[in-house]
């Protein structure tokens, strides 16, 4: 899993796809609100994405509470750097 203390947030009429904390290079602990598509995405595509959330986030009841949040669109070429151990297939006799 990428990152283990994520989770999706809904509120009544907004929803997220992923929220996780981190630490920033100052040492603050930051919210990184994440928007998953299961397809690549163009560079404008992701950037108007990215937008979107942060309006989305400026209206939601987190905002007021969490100072420091970093946005980010994650797509399908997250898949490339994603490395899967072998599996054994069984066979059946």
């Amino acid at each position: 899993m990428r990152h283990p203390d994520a989770s999706r947030y809904w509120e009544s009429n907004l929803e997220f796809d992923s929220i996780h904390s981190e630490s920033d290079a100052a040492g603050r602990q930051r919210l990184v609100v994440s928007e998953v598509k299961w397809r690549r995405l163009t560079t404008s595509e992701k950037t108007e994405i990215a937008q979107r959330l942060a309006q989305t986030w400026a209206k939601s009841a987190l905002h007021s509470r969490y100072p420091y949040v970093d946005f980010e669109v994650i797509d399908a070429t997250i898949l490339k750097t994603v490395r899967r151990e072998p599996t054994e297939r069984k066979k059946d006799r």
